[in-house]
């Protein structure tokens, strides 16, 4: 049996594609798990679906979080330079705007050991 979870509408490269989460049981070996379907992967931006364990969710939201930064580092970067090239921008919000990127930048999105989550 399984549980729909969730949806993450108009994702994938085009943005029109939903992203489904399903919950389900692996069987004895792997237990419960999480399904990530996004079409049928019949056409080029619904690749079909991954099935992924606990350890592999774990393993997945470092690697996620570790992008995120990287992202928010080069926006953050991005924003820094605007800032030195127009010295009326240092005056508006966009000071902020770059403060706020570095913080989330910084943020540890998951700091949970695996043996808690007994994995």
């Amino acid at each position: 049996m399984s549980t729909k979870t969730g949806t993450i509408e108009k994702s994938g490269k085009d943005g029109k594609a939903d992203l489904d989460l399903t919950v389900f049981y692996g069987g004895d070996a792997k237990g419960e798990m999480l399904q990530l379907t996004q079409g049928l992967g019949v056409e080029l931006d619904e690749p079909g679906f991954i099935q992924l364990t606990p350890r592999d969710a774990y393993q997945l939201i470092g690697r996620l979080a570790e992008w995120l930064k990287d992202v928010a580092h080069g926006k953050a970067a991005n924003l820094e330079k605007a800032v030195e090239r127009n010295k009326d921008l240092q005056k508006t919000l966009v000071k902020d705007a770059i403060e706020c990127e570095r913080f989330i930048a910084e943020l540890k999105i998951i700091d949970v050991p695996l043996l808690l989550l007994g994995l």
